[in-house]
């Protein structure tokens, strides 16, 4: 039987808490943060993983999911968790008339991801807000458009 979306969010919020518990990280503060993003998006990550993964094939997918984003989310600099904050607080932060937006692909912006971060400086005294990578994945062959085709996902 299918969750309702309150049984979703519940269960994406209760996996957040377990790995949270796992990690030892249960008690720190911004753990409030990341549970009041998880009921907000639970519902969207799990409706997201039934369609790659129908049936409901995919609870070791979604724990293994969601335990990386709590590593990732642990070994966050709270600089970045602030930022996450102020954006889940105003969602169109990036259409502000003091922000730019770059975007470009990096193999001709920079020829590679390291070449990218290299031209950070660079970005900045362009006064640059945030940069918008076009997609990173290998072409299929064929008529180009403009990378989001993708022959392989790795």
């Amino acid at each position: 039987m299918a969750q309702q979306p309150a049984q979703q969010d519940s269960t994406v919020a209760d996996l957040v808490t377990a790995s949270l518990a796992r990690h030892a990280a249960g008690t720190d503060p911004g753990a409030v943060d990341l549970l009041a993003r998880a009921r907000r998006w639970g519902p969207d990550l799990v409706a997201g993983l039934s369609v790659p993964y129908p049936n409901g094939a995919h609870p070791d997918v979604l724990d293994d999911v969601i335990d990386r984003l709590v590593t990732g989310w642990i070994e966050r600099p709270q600089r970045l968790r602030e930022r996450d904050r102020d954006r889940a607080l105003c969602p169109d932060w990036f259409q502000r008339p003091d922000c730019i937006g770059y975007v470009a692909y990096a193999d001709r912006f920079a020829g590679t991801l390291p070449g990218v971060a290299a031209r950070i400086d660079y970005l900045r005294e362009l006064s640059v807000s945030y940069v918008h990578l076009m997609p990173l994945l290998q072409p299929r062959p064929g008529a180009d458009d403009g990378g989001y085709a993708v022959a392989d996902y790795r």
